[in-house]
């Protein structure tokens, strides 16, 4: 989520480099993200939803965004 908001829509590939991490690795997260309903996908990208928007801005999801090595 933290790629997203920073960047707008990524596609996974990009979310992954962002994220430094592999592509296998980020998939069953953005899978997480989509049930919950945090992110959306938006043609070939994938985007924050509405209500993942609702969520950065509370206290409790600028905790769980604010990881280290995370540029505001």
């Amino acid at each position: 989520m933290a790629a997203l908001l920073d960047s707008g829509p990524l596609a996974l590939a990009d979310i992954a480099r962002v994220a430094h991490k592999p592509k296998p690795t980020i998939e069953p997260a953005v899978r997480a993200l989509v049930c919950r309903g945090l992110i959306e996908k938006t043609g070939e990208t994938w985007a924050l939803s509405e209500r993942g928007r609702a969520f950065a801005a509370t206290p409790r999801g600028r905790n769980a965004l604010d990881v280290p090595g995370r540029r505001p």
